[in-house]
This record gives structure tokens, C-alpha cells and sequence, in this order.
């Protein structure tokens, strides 16, 4: 634990990296930025505006409904605490523990596959294939009766009457 403690003394903090305006954060997020901007230092080693990204997106939905400024520099931190505990990780050979090695392999094949399914359906969906599915769809449907309907499902009638009022008093 201690050596964790001095490693993250070591390691350029958020507070100690430039100020980050909102226009580079948003320049940073879109994909035309080299992904081998550096955003921190963990004991020499750089620590990747690409792995802020990734990081980024892995994180819950509710996160990722925060704007990447607000939360840049949990994240960076977040990111340098990470790269401390692997750098340890591999400093005690988990990767000769065969359960790790397992799960090692498993992930990357994971990764490997599903950039490729991705690569594949997306080369399959294109505009025009879309347009023309759409069209066929839609075609189909000539004819049937369109119904509007809206439903508020409650559990009891006073529940339904209270909200009954609620509606009408706006």
C-alpha cells in the first residue's frame, strides 16, 4: 500500500496538468484528435487522451450524460490511480497466475471480436441499405388502420383519480 502511496506522488495529478479549456475538451472528445495526446505522467509513463476517452465511454450511462469538463479531472485521476495498480500488478507477476492469463486472453479476444462485428455490421448498414429497408417496411404496411392510443396505468382508483386531478389542475 505505501508503494502505491509514493507511486501516486510520482504521478502528475489533474491539478498539476495545464488548465483544460471547454474547447479543448470538446476538440479532445471528437475523433479527429491524434489519440496520442499525453494527459498525465505515471511514473514516466504517459497517460493517453485515447484511455481518458475509453474510460469515458465505459463509464454508466448516467455518467456519460455529464459533460467530459465537469468530470476531466476525476477521470484523469481515476486513470493515473489504474495505471499505478497495474504497474504493481505486473511488478508481482500476475501474469504468470494462469486464472489472470485466462481472463487475459479472454478479454482481448473479446475486445478483437467485437471491434470486428462492429466493422462488419457497420460496412452492411449503409444509407442506401437502410433507405431501401425502410421503404420495403413501410411499403408493407399500405393499408392498415393507424391507432392512436394513451394509457396512464395505475395501481389503484384513488391513485387514478388523484392523478386525474393533478392533470386538471395543470
Amino acid at each position: 500500500m505505501m508503494v502505491l502511496t509514493l507511486g501516486s506522488a510520482m504521478a502528475q495529478s489533474p491539478h498539476n496538468a495545464p488548465d483544460m479549456t471547454a474547447e479543448a475538451l470538446q476538440e479532445m472528445t471528437s475523433r479527429e484528435v491524434p489519440n496520442d495526446t499525453i494527459v498525465a505522467k505515471v511514473n514516466g509513463q504517459p497517460v493517453y487522451v485515447s484511455e481518458l476517452i475509453l474510460l469515458y465511454e465505459d463509464l454508466p450511462p448516467q455518467y456519460q450524460q455529464v459533460p467530459l469538463q465537469d468530470i476531466y479531472e476525476q477521470l484523469v485521476a481515476r486513470l493515473i490511480d489504474r495505471k499505478l495498480l497495474a504497474t504493481e500488478a505486473f511488478r508481482n507477476q500476475q501474469l504468470e497466475d494462469k486464472e489472470t492469463l485466462r481472463r487475459a486472453q479472454f478479454a482481448v479476444e473479446d475486445v478483437v471480436l467485437t471491434a470486428f462485428v462492429s466493422q462488419k455490421v457497420n460496412a452492411l448498414l449503409t444509407e442506401e441499405a437502410l433507405r431501401a429497408d425502410y421503404a420495403e417496411l413501410t411499403a408493407d404496411m399500405d393499408g392498415m388502420e393507424e391507432v392512436e392510443a394513451r394509457h396512464i396505468l395505475v395501481r389503484s382508483r384513488e391513485e387514478a383519480q388523484a392523478l386525474i386531478k393533478q392533470i386538471a389542475d395543470g
